[in-house]
């Protein structure tokens, strides 16, 4: 969809995400569970099951490198994702063991 200017519109309402809680929703910005703020994780993101904590925690990992599920940056393929996460995985120090 464009503007009277011919600019793209982005229609897609953008996931938001709580990396604490595990849950992921479109219609409110503040987490139901801890009262923080939820983090846009793009119109692309996909949550995995709440209970999933190692693809939680590589999405984190994603997060904190930069990476956000949009469809006109970051990782827009699963060669730039496993990049990123490669990256991140090396940048940050979180328990690389679990």
């Amino acid at each position: 969809m464009k503007d009277k200017q011919g600019c793209w519109i982005i229609t897609a309402r953008p996931h938001l995400a709580c990396f604490e809680c595990r849950v992921s929703f479109k219609d409110i910005s503040v987490c139901p569970h801890c009262h923080k703020p939820l983090i846009n994780m793009g119109t692309r993101f996909k949550a995995p099951r709440r209970n999933n904590m190692r693809d939680w925690k590589r999405l984190h990992l994603i997060y904190l490198a930069g990476g956000k599920f949009r469809s006109w940056d970051s990782a827009s393929t699963v060669r730039d994702a496993k990049a990123l996460l490669e990256r991140a995985w090396r940048d940050n120090p979180i328990d690389k063991h679990k």
